[in-house]
This record gives structure tokens, C-alpha cells and sequence, in this order.
């Protein structure tokens, strides 16, 4: 399931509740170059195996900014995920990358030319469920403004190379990890 609005302007305000989502040879659930998005009570596991671009079971890519509001503009909360993994390597690095729980990537906006300017709103996620997979349970990278609160992560990093523990703020800031649930 995948919100795109690198082609089309921008996708906002959308919700994502109430699925399933397995077997996908690329990522779960998946937003890039949007806002306002929320994703909850989902259930989503087995996916990432095939995909060369670095997936995951939730991610959350390069949002641009609809407005200037710094409160809550993202919510993950309340979903399960599980067994998602990279088994092929990122077609960049030549190496197996990400296929973590949820991920929120590259808020910065750093990556691949993107004119998008510094993300500046907030993002929530809590009371997830992580296990067994490849990457971490839950991850940022070159984001901000995140809060990651009463989450469960465990059994989490399966992939051998990739030793990343349960949850990761790699190259980001203001991150705030409050009452984690560790195994």
C-alpha cells in the first residue's frame, strides 16, 4: 500500500486503519512526499523480502510540509508488525538494508536531490507492536520531531549484518523514547 505524491504534488490528510497487509515484495505501508498521515490498528508482517530499494513493514519518506503547523501532523499507533525483512540487497549500497517494523526516513530531506527543505512537523508513534524483524523494531533516520511513545519492540534485527537492536535515532534529532518495552 503505497502513498506517492512524488509525481502528482503531494499526498495530505489521509488515514490508513483497519488492514492486513502481507506478502508484499516491497514495503507494507508505505508514505512518501506527504502529510498528515495516519496509519492505526493495522496488522502488517511478511513484507520487504524482494524488494532493492530498502523497504520496510511501515515508512514514512520525505514529507513536505502542507503548512507550517508544528503539532502532530503524523500518527502511527496502535499497529502490529512483524516479519518483515530485506532479503535482497538495496540496489545503492549492494547490501541488505532496512526491512525494519516502522521506519521514518530521511525527514531532513537530504537524500536524492530532494527540494523539499527541513520537515517541520511532529510525529507520533505509539503503542505499537514489534517483532522478528530484520531491522529494528522502530527507526529514524535524518528525521526530527518525533516522539515515540509506549511502544513494544522485541526479537527484532534478524538480519546478521544489519545488528541494529530495537529501536534506532540514527542521524536525527529531537527524538524524544518514553516507556519502550524492551525483550
Amino acid at each position: 500500500m503505497v502513498i506517492d505524491g512524488r509525481e502528482t504534488g503531494y499526498s495530505h490528510h489521509i488515514v490508513i486503519s483497519n488492514n492486513v497487509v502481507h506478502e508484499c515484495g516491497g514495503g507494507g505501508i508505505s508514505a512518501i512526499h506527504a502529510d498528515y498521515i495516519i496509519v492505526e490498528d493495522n496488522i502488517v508482517y511478511n513484507n520487504s523480502w524482494y524488494s532493492i530499494f530498502g523497504t520496510s513493514g511501515i515508512s514514512f519518506y520525505q514529507f513536505r510540509n502542507h503548512n507550517e503547523s508544528k503539532t502532530y501532523r503524523n500518527i502511527i499507533r496502535r499497529n502490529k508488525c512483524y516479519d518483515n525483512k530485506s532479503m535482497v540487497p538495496w540496489y545503492r549500497s549492494c547490501k541488505l538494508e532496512d526491512g525494519n517494523g516502522i521506519i521514518i526516513d530521511d525527514f531532513m530531506n537530504k537524500q536524492n536531490g530532494s527540494d523539499n527543505g527541513l520537515y517541520r512537523g511532529k510525529t507520533l508513534i505509539e503503542n505499537n507492536v514489534c517483532w522478528n524483524n530484520g531491522g529494528t523494531g522502530i527507526h529514524t533516520f535524518q528525521s526530527s520531531n518525533v516522539d515515540i511513545l509506549n511502544n513494544t519492540s522485541y526479537c527484532n534485527s534478524r538480519t546478521k549484518k544489519l545488528n541494529a537492536g530495537e529501536i534506532l535515532a540514527g542521524n536525527s534529532e529531537n527524538i524524544r523514547i518514553i516507556r519502550f518495552a524492551l525483550k
